[in-house]
């Protein structure tokens, strides 16, 4: 059964929190390889929609080692979702318990300009302009 300690569990061995500053762009993600892999992310993302956190899960090959298990990761980008993930998460959290702190503090004190709705729909404007 999905819970928040059984995600933290995976989150502690197979997660990252990072920021691109430029961009101010946030991004949390749970990595797994294989089968196995794909139909875990898809529960733990079931278990996020559920308490209302969007997601995505995306696969990769490993191009210079064509034998590999497939990688399978899970993302969480929005500013909302990544509020809500990283506060449920960190009671349960030992090992990037301090990283996820860290997270929050940034995430608190640099707020989104502006929402990604109006950044997607001001990049297409502007990209059917340049288009002519």
């Amino acid at each position: 059964m999905v819970s928040w300690a059984y995600i933290a569990g995976f989150f502690d061995g197979e997660g990252h929190v990072g920021l691109t500053l430029g961009a101010n762009r946030r991004n949390i993600t749970i990595s797994q390889t294989g089968d196995r892999g794909y139909t875990l992310l898809h529960k733990v993302q079931g278990f996020l929609q559920h308490h209302g956190i969007t997601s995505s899960v995306h696969g990769y090959n490993y191009v210079s080692h064509p034998r590999k298990q497939k990688l399978w990761t899970l993302h969480i980008t929005d500013y909302k979702s990544s509020c809500s993930f990283t506060r449920e998460l960190l009671p349960f959290l030992s090992i990037k318990k301090t990283e996820a702190q860290d997270f929050r503090r940034f995430i608190s004190m640099y707020p989104p300009l502006v929402s990604s709705a109006f950044r997607s729909e001001t990049a297409r404007r502007a990209w059917e302009t340049k288009r002519g």
